[in-house]
């Protein structure tokens, strides 16, 4: 959708861009968010390199990046969790 119907001169992503997990329940019913398929859990370089290039070949999270510049911020619970 804003990809296709919005004049956007960027895209703002708040919070997790990437999930280091094996995939994120939206709810008992809805099941998960996204699925990450047979990846191990992000925890190298390596594995975070493979999670976003998984992301990347998303065509609609493609098309969105084609339309506008991305910004992407850190979650609060980064800063107050681990951020140190």
């Amino acid at each position: 959708h804003m990809a296709r119907d919005e004049d956007s001169r960027f895209t703002l992503f708040l919070g997790d861009y990437i999930y280091e997990s094996a995939g994120r329940p939206l709810s008992p019913e809805k099941g998960i968010v996204r699925s990450y398929g047979d990846l191990p859990e992000a925890d190298s370089l390596a594995n975070y390199r493979r999670r976003y290039a998984l992301h990347h070949s998303d065509p609609d999270l493609r098309a969105l990046h084609a339309a506008a510049p991305a910004i992407a911020i850190w979650d609060d619970h980064e800063v107050q969790d681990d951020y140190s």
